[in-house]
């Protein structure tokens, strides 16, 4: 934990890095099948030179790289201060003028170091205007499915309370969640693309995911807490597994400001279940009271809605985008950062997947906890 007297001045110069690498990392790009969109930067050298112009077409970059490399030269513009930047930061809108309704993209996001062309099921309410923040929904679904189900689910609520909704669509899900890279990417970068299209309100971006996608919910909201409001996984959960990248439950205390909605039928997997009582006690032992598993004793691999009231939930939670305070685990480098703070260097030894060696006969008698 990481608490700071100068917490408002670190937060500023932090937060001035984490927007600009926000800004960098957001990927604009067409919704058809063709080859990758090459924008120009504008030149800085030019008299006419826009910041907020420059910022979008930073944003369009395709490539975190080419992200990155811009976004470093942009700053070090010496006629603009921290303070205008911020200020410029703040007032970008990057929405486009959009058809209410269902809508199918498929733009070419960063998956793992690669560029692939990845289906996003999107839904926009009648009253979104593009001129003031909406809150997001963002949605993954179970193994096989498809975010055109998922959008489904939630249409009546989005129309009705005035929020966006993003699903992506893994093709390869049949297997379940299999804790790769390229799968959190895919939900981090649908955030990202959605990001350079619409007016998203940052504070109030939910997470939502079932089965497969519950348990990618849990991976995603430990790993990244700071981008979400609330977690709202379903029939998923962390586990402790320590190779194939799966140990996330060292992970949850990360979770200790994170208001949690977590249903789950009791009559599924006992391992789940175990997992998840353990991960509960862990997040209300880090100080979260605002986190709560509701268990269906009748039901098994499957959930209900009908316990929580979505709209007050919703509505009257928020992230925090200026904490004061920051508690942060990680066992990579490549998750190391959290508002604004930065993990540089990890002890020696620190793997997230690493082999586990007991004998066999000995671990045939140990129970489970």
């Amino acid at each position: 934990m990481i608490e700071n007297d100068r917490a408002s001045k670190v937060a500023k110069f932090s937060t001035f890095m984490w927007i600009t690498n926000l800004a960098a990392g957001l990927i604009f790009c067409c919704g058809i099948a063709q080859a990758q969109p090459q924008p120009q930067l504008q030149s800085q050298d030019e008299s006419t030179f826009e910041p907020a112009v420059a910022l979008l077409e930073i944003a369009r970059l395709p490539t975190l790289k080419k992200r990155q490399s811009a976004i470093k030269a942009l700053i070090k513009r010496r006629e603009i201060s921290l303070d205008q930047w911020l200020e410029i930061m703040q007032q970008l809108n990057p929405a486009m003028g959009v058809e209410a309704g269902t809508q199918t993209h498929r733009p070419w996001l960063e998956l793992d170091g690669r560029l692939r062309e990845t289906d996003l099921v999107v839904y926009v309410p009648s009253s979104y205007q593009g001129s003031t923040p909406t809150p997001l929904l963002l949605l993954l679904h179970g193994s096989g499915g498809n975010g055109a189900s998922m959008v489904a689910q939630w249409r009546g609520f989005a129309e009705q309370n005035g929020y966006l909704l993003c699903a992506p669509t893994d093709p390869e899900s049949g297997a379940g969640y299999a804790f790769t890279q390229k799968e959190r990417d895919s939900g981090m970068e649908a955030l990202r693309w959605m990001r350079t299209h619409f007016y998203l309100d940052s504070n109030r971006v939910h997470l939502h995911g079932v089965s497969r996608g519950g348990h990618m919910a849990w991976d995603l909201a430990a790993r990244f807490p700071d981008y979400f409001a609330t977690l709202v996984p379903a029939i998923g959960g962390p586990t402790w597994v320590v190779n194939e990248g799966r140990n996330n439950m060292r992970l949850v205390e990360n979770l200790w400001a994170t208001p949690i909605r977590d249903l789950q039928g009791s009559q599924d997997d006992a391992r789940l279940l175990k997992n998840l009582h353990l991960s509960f006690e862990r997040i209300h032992a880090a100080g979260n009271e605002d986190a709560e598993l509701i268990e269906f004793p009748e039901l098994g691999h499957s959930y209900r809605t009908d316990k929580v009231d979505w709209i007050e939930f919703f509505t009257t939670r928020s992230r925090t985008p200026f904490p004061a305070t920051l508690r942060f685990r990680t066992a990579r480098k490549k998750n190391s950062r959290m508002s604004w703070m930065q993990v540089q260097q990890l002890s020696k030894g620190m793997a997230e997947t690493f082999p586990i060696e007991v004998d066999s006969k000995k671990w045939a008698r140990w129970s489970h906890q």
